[in-house]
């Protein structure tokens, strides 16, 4: 999924997530398939966060155009007149998939060295 092709791309900033991913031993393909995994995780709960927002006699419109047009920038302007605050709920809901995601880093990186370690995890 390529950010830029997406109408809320210019919310999307994953530097901290690349940094996170630079810091643990993997491959360029792992995290690049890692980040994708962010990035498909952000449009999943975004899609979830705009159908529980939006009144439900524009959700078949909604994904149509979304499906066939999803780099339309009128999405964005639909969607900010028709969602209180929008682009700040998507800004958190981005904030909270990226911080979910680091964690997970965190945890599994822990797991490792532990494993490694010997050590058994509590």
């Amino acid at each position: 999924m390529k950010t830029a092709n997406i109408f809320y791309h210019h919310l999307i900033d994953l530097s901290d997530v690349r940094k996170k991913l630079n810091e643990l031993d993997l491959t360029e393909e792992d995290r690049v398939e890692l980040l994708e995994i962010v990035l498909k995780t952000i449009h999943i709960e975004l899609t979830h966060l705009i159908l529980n927002e939006l009144d439900s006699v524009h959700h078949e419109d909604f994904l149509l155009h979304l499906t066939e047009r999803p780099h339309d920038h009128g999405l964005l302007v639909f969607l900010n007149r028709t969602i209180d605050d929008f682009e700040e709920k998507v800004t958190l809901l981005i904030s909270r998939v990226k911080a979910d995601f680091i964690e997970s880093l965190h945890d599994y990186k822990s797991a490792s060295e532990e494993w490694l370690a010997g050590t058994p995890r509590e």
